[in-house]
């Protein structure tokens, strides 16, 4: 796996799924396989987890753990490692089904479905969610969930109970979620101002979801309102706001535009889907804002770096605006069809898209971390500045070094200073090295393929429309 994040949401899985608690048990199969670098105490210690009543809890949500649970028990049955099962599938599995959500949601708006499928592609291949789909970390599940609920709310009929229990899942399985939850209460409100008990409808399952993570609080730390995340969930922890933000969008480090270059045309798609689907972009536009001012806020100055929790760490992208990704991407929508565009803005378009799959490749076939350790093995401690600020440090370029086979040491890939434990040379250097050769051979198979089923599925469709 690769990060602490995976481990813990993980063995919290199998302590649930073999001996029945919440806690983190360092019998599981994963802790007992991994103890030279894993050790559930050492996140008791760390900033990943806490303690109470002498036992470790992780505190991240139970939804994605208890999710997990039927492909330990399938793994299991059929003789195939657990934890390998899990990280292969669940999460491809996870973003190809927001994929399909995103199509939907596309026709909902009014778009073609060549349209919508294009959109689809956009967010699977393009955005930063290409190489989140292969990391067991909760932030493609919360997104699954919140798409699916506004999947129910778009229309003339709103299946409100059904968006309130998904809203209620996002929340289960990623607290942050909350941030979003007052944009689309007003949107309900809005839908719905004629019926306070249709309100009702949507708001109760996002309660009894509250009510359901006060109580597995309780069970971990004692108190209702406490997460276990200490001093990042008080007030204090969000006071970098102008910082923050700026450097969301612009730095090469981390910036919107860099790791998801096709947001350069969302204000124009925003602008002409605003003209007949103004709610929805409100909606739209407000899920970006809210991230943006929550996560560009965000600094825990006592991880020794300075304010700079905003970043999400040393992984690809800004990955806390991972959940408003889906959004901005459905208001290109109008970008790309058939009668508003033309010439120079449909090059620009497609050139944006292959950017932004060139990127993301770069952090899909190359561990996403990469990047941001090559700086730390250079800079020490001070590496943040010159990885966020200079291009030349910048994850992305790091990885197309590494890509290009200049940089193949696994000391100098992923000095064993970084992070929060020693990463051996056999843990890591084939999944950084070995394994970049046969997906470049998939890509180059497969995308062939697909061009050659398209044309033959278009040779035939005007065949029997010739008949």
């Amino acid at each position: 796996m690769y990060s602490g994040d995976e481990e813990v949401n993980y063995v919290l899985a199998e302590s649930i799924y073999h001996f029945h608690q919440f806690s983190l048990n360092n019998e599981t199969s994963y802790s007992r396989a991994y103890t030279a670098y894993y050790d559930v105490t050492l996140f008791c210690r760390g900033h990943l987890s806490g303690s109470h009543g002498g036992r470790c809890y992780s505190w991240f949500g139970i939804t994605e753990p208890v999710l997990a649970i039927p492909f330990i028990a399938l793994a299991e049955f059929t003789g195939i490692t657990p934890w390998m099962f899990v990280e292969i599938l669940f999460y491809p599995i996870v973003t190809s089904v927001t994929c399909a959500l995103i199509y939907l949601m596309g026709l909902k708006l009014g778009y073609s479905r060549k349209v919508s499928v294009l959109l689809a592609f956009v967010y699977g291949f393009s955005t930063f969610a290409l190489p989140y789909s292969k990391f067991f970390n909760d932030g493609p599940l919360q997104v699954l969930f919140v798409v699916g609920a506004v999947l129910f709310l778009i229309g003339s009929r709103q299946s409100l109970v059904q968006a309130g229990t998904l809203v209620g899942f996002a929340v289960l399985t990623r607290i942050a979620t909350v941030v979003i939850i007052p944009p689309i209460i007003v949107y309900v409100i809005w839908r719905n101002r004629h019926s306070v008990v249709r309100v009702l409808h949507f708001l109760l399952p996002i309660c009894v979801a509250l009510a359901v993570f006060a109580g597995y609080n309780f069970v971990r730390f004692g108190s209702l309102t406490d997460f276990g995340q200490g001093y990042s969930q008080s007030i204090g922890a969000y006071s970098a706001t102008c910082q923050g933000i700026q450097r969301l969008l612009i730095s090469p480090g981390v910036g919107l535009i860099y790791y998801f270059p096709l947001v350069l045309l969302v204000p124009y798609g925003a602008y002409r889907l605003f003209l007949t689907r103004a709610s929805e972009v409100l909606l739209f536009a407000s899920f970006f804002i809210v991230s943006l001012v929550s996560s560009g806020s965000y600094c825990l100055v006592n991880f020794g770096f300075g304010s700079y929790n905003w970043i999400g760490w040393g992984h690809w992208g800004p990955r806390y605006l991972m959940g408003a990704l889906p959004f901005l991407v459905l208001m290109l929508g109008k970008c790309i069809t058939e009668n508003s565009i033309r010439g120079a803005l449909r090059l620009t378009f497609y050139a944006l898209f292959a950017v932004g799959v060139f990127v993301n490749a770069l952090g899909e076939l190359v561990w996403f971390q990469v990047g941001f350790a090559l700086v730390w093995g250079k800079f020490g401690s001070e590496w943040i500045p010159h990885a966020l600020w200079q291009p030349e440090y910048s994850p992305i370029w790091e990885h197309f070094k590494v890509a290009l086979g200049f940089v193949r040491d696994s000391q100098e890939i992923y000095p064993t200073n970084f992070g929060f434990g020693s990463i051996t040379h056999q843990a890591y250097d084939p999944l950084l090295v070995n394994a970049f050769g046969p997906g470049i051979a998939l890509l180059i198979v497969a995308l062939p393929l697909a061009l050659l089923l398209y044309l033959l599925k278009r040779a035939l469709h005007q065949s029997q429309t010739a008949r």
